[in-house]
């Protein structure tokens, strides 16, 4: 334990002290200076979870989720808080933004392992394999979070002329790319993962290192943001064919303060990768000042278990963090898989497949006795149930913000965000640019990346 906490520290502290002088893109030392000798050293970089395995917290911020009262915003700690609530088009209070930092973090820590496996004479060795695949994974998933957040949403008609960010393929940061389409970020992107789906092993010894399942469930996620349906089922099949399980909510206790199994090192069964999101103000009022929203709370059924489990008596606030307690859940789990096969499949014109995922994970969500299948009998608009049971089973899990960006280029599903402060009306509506946040101004300044 020594040896890894000095092994992260000295590496980290390397990483640190240069990119606080400048903007994250901007000069860091040589490569030299950072790339770790042995394989215990490049696990460690990977095993750092408090930069590898966290997502964004702040665009939660802007969701339809909850909502808040005047006194709850008002005692929101971080101005960038109360911005990102009433979605602000100037956000960012400072020049700078943690969840910029810590995507290009992942990145730049995942590529000193990608260089050090290079210099490497054994650099195919079947003992470096999972690494390779592991530092490949994470550089995708930090590509990943930050296309969420600082690029648009993902046309397929425009991808190839909007703006997405630079490609960096290596440590070198003394070299700063421009940056590259939309298109070309995404299959950047898609290609990582797709090297590391081969490499990595199929199960983790740790919820927080990735693996094959994972691999593909994330390239299944990505394939339904690209609006590529095929490959969308096609990455979800693969993975709940290796591991398909799912938590029946009939076996949890509903009135603890907290149901699910902690996922680390090794629980909840339904997790594939652990990651929790950026810690924020708000996420401490969870159980006392965030107000779900109510027409969320009502869209559950009587005896639709998820009422509640994830919330409390009340139907005010939110008990059902996936990692237990601490951050939100930000990682990659099975029925959000299960939720993209259906929806991949029902996009494709298979309705009844799609039917028979919905009600493989449903089943496990309501009371044991009471859950009626689906059927084309009796479902008249199949995409919209998906939709919908998407919407109830994954809030608070960092998903809806990605999928307001995508289900908002469809007319008949497009969303307009309202809430009030102090007798202010607020609104978001579909399309809005302050759905793609502003580059750090920091970042602009020092590196010269052209700004949205």
């Amino acid at each position: 334990m020594k040896k890894y906490i000095l092994n992260i520290w000295c590496i980290a502290l390397l990483c640190f002290t240069f990119s606080c002088k400048k903007g994250y893109l901007d000069e860091k030392p040589s490569k030299a200076l950072t790339v770790p000798t042995t394989a215990a050293d490049m696990q460690a970089l990977l095993d750092n979870s408090d930069v590898m395995n966290i997502a964004p917290g702040l665009p939660q911020l802007a969701t339809d989720d909850f909502l808040l009262s005047d006194a709850a915003y008002a005692s929101l700690i971080f101005s960038d808080e109360r911005n990102a609530y009433i979605w602000k088009k100037e956000v960012f209070s400072s020049q700078t933004n943690a969840e910029w930092k810590n995507g290009w973090q992942q990145i730049f820590y995942a590529n000193i392992v990608l260089d050090a496996i290079k210099l490497r004479p054994d650099a195919e060795a079947p003992s470096l394999k999972s690494i390779l695949g592991s530092a490949l994974f994470f550089r995708a998933i930090g590509y990943y979070h930050l296309l969420q957040m600082f690029t648009r949403p993902y046309v397929p008609a425009s991808a190839n002329s909007d703006k997405g960010l630079p490609i960096r393929e290596g440590a070198d940061v003394n070299f700063n790319p421009p940056r590259a389409t939309l298109a070309e970020t995404y299959q950047f992107m898609c290609a990582d993962l797709e090297k590391a789906e081969k490499l990595l092993p199929e199960k983790s010894d740790y919820k927080s290192r990735p693996n094959k399942v994972a691999a593909l469930a994330l390239l299944a996620r990505i394939s339904l943001i690209m609006q590529d349906y095929n490959k969308a089922f096609e990455y979800a099949d693969r993975s709940i064919k290796i591991y398909g399980t799912l938590i029946n909510y009939n076996s949890l206790n509903s009135a603890a303060a907290r149901p699910f199994p902690a996922v680390l090192p090794k629980g909840n069964d339904e997790v594939l990768f652990y990651a929790g999101q950026i810690s924020y103000s708000f996420m401490s009022f969870m159980v006392s000042s965030v107000n779900v929203n109510p027409l969320l709370y009502s869209s559950y059924l009587t005896n639709d278990l998820r009422k509640v489990v994830f919330y409390n008596a009340s139907g005010k606030n939110f008990k059902g963090n996936y990692n237990n307690s601490g951050k939100l859940f930000g990682g990659i789990a099975n029925d959000e898989v299960y939720l993209i096969r259906s929806e991949a499949q029902i996009r494709l014109g298979r309705i009844n497949e799609g039917l028979s995922d919905l009600n493989a994970l449903l089943v496990n969500r309501y009371r044991t006795g009471f859950y009626i299948p689906y059927t084309q009998a009796n479902v008249s608009d199949a995409l919209k149930l998906v939709l919908d049971e998407r919407r109830k089973e994954l809030p608070f899990r960092g998903q809806r913000m990605p999928d307001l960006r995508r289900i908002n280029q469809e007319e008949r599903f497009k969303v307009t965000l309202t809430r009030s402060i102090n007798n202010v009306v607020y609104e978001l509506p579909p399309g809005d640019m302050r759905y793609v946040y502003p580059i750090p101004q920091e970042e602009v300044l020092r590196s010269g990346l052209e700004q949205n």
